[in-house]
């Protein structure tokens, strides 16, 4: 399943309505690098400076990590699976250090 019918079906499943492009984003620097951790890691770096003064785009950074790694894990690609699921937890942690309490709780309700 290509990458924007697994992330628009993920949307769909969960009433998600995205308002960013990091999805997309994070697929070209997969497709640009043929998966590799380096650019992966640079390009969601870039994405949460872009985001770390918006909550809701914190929160869907967050998500989009989460979805890669289901996605990759269903494909049966462990390894780019792995790269997400150091990034999501890296991530995920530093989200709840920058978050108040009423966007932590925005967080959980759309990342639960």
């Amino acid at each position: 399943m290509p990458d924007k019918e697994y992330f628009d079906g993920m949307c769909r499943q969960t009433n998600y309505k995205p308002i960013t492009d990091f999805w997309d984003r994070l697929t070209d620097a997969e497709n640009k690098s043929e998966k590799n951790a380096k650019t992966i890691e640079k390009t969601v770096r870039e994405l949460f400076k872009e985001a770390k003064d918006d909550y809701m785009k914190v929160t869907e950074l967050i998500l989009c990590l989460n979805w890669k790694i289901w996605e990759y894990y269903e494909k049966g690609d462990r390894d780019t699976g792995w790269i997400y699921n150091e990034l999501w937890e890296h991530y995920d942690n530093l989200a709840f250090s920058i978050l108040d309490d009423d966007e932590i709780e925005y967080f959980l309700c759309v990342t639960d």
